[in-house]
């Protein structure tokens, strides 16, 4: 019988072709044994299938199904650290103003502070008021703004960043000066800085005299 050369592409398999020289009466034979090995490296249900999408995660599944591609790296989240003062305090949003000196305020021997003053004034106040009456000479900018806001509201609130600036004006005129071995440093009187704090508490209290220690 003649030879008989023919090929085919099995649909399903990019690229892949058979050419097959035969006897006619082999065809079946090889047919079967074609079928056979075919069977065993593909799956004919979906090769055949219309909907040639995998239902199964896989490593090629379209971002928009939901499914992570497996090769794509997970970025382990770090929990985030804050940062801690010396005093064992974090550095948070909620922990920016030192905390307020407390004390009971005496008007009738300090007075109360003007709302009209500058904040020059109002710090330099503080500081002689707080030094005499809760025995802390010096504090930090961030202190003595909260201290007066905590206390003297009602006399118009002062800001941290003002007083930091006020005060280094004043320290060029003497009436104060920055312990710059601390950080925060904090300020504290002179001399000529108490002869004006007294000065204020005489305004306060609307009298001429007022000696430092009454």
């Amino acid at each position: 019988m003649g030879k008989m050369e023919f090929e085919f592409e099995i649909v399903g398999l990019q690229g892949l072709k058979v050419r097959i020289k035969a006897e006619n009466d082999e065809l079946p034979k090889l047919k079967n044994a074609l079928k056979s090995h075919l069977n065993d490296l593909i799956s004919l249900p979906s090769v055949i299938s219309p909907t040639p999408r995998v239902l199964q995660p896989s490593l090629f599944q379209d971002e928009d199904e939901g499914v992570p591609n497996a090769t794509a790296p997970v970025a382990e989240s770090k929990p985030k650290r804050r940062s801690v003062t010396p005093n064992g305090s974090s550095r948070g949003k909620g922990n920016s103003k030192e905390q307020p000196i407390v004390w009971k305020h005496d008007i009738s021997s300090w007075g109360n502070p003007k709302e009209k003053w500058a904040t020059t004034q109002k710090a330099i106040w503080l500081l002689y008021v707080v030094g005499h009456t809760a025995q802390i000479s010096e504090m930090t900018s961030a202190r003595i703004a909260s201290t007066f806001n905590q206390h003297f509201r009602e006399f118009k609130t002062i800001i941290s960043g003002n007083v930091t600036r006020d005060l280094r004006k004043a320290k060029k005129d003497g009436l104060v000066q920055a312990d710059t071995t601390k950080d925060p440093s904090p300020w504290y009187l002179t001399d000529s800085g108490k002869s004006y704090a007294v000065k204020l508490v005489e305004e306060t209290r609307g009298i001429t005299k007022h000696r430092e220690g009454e």
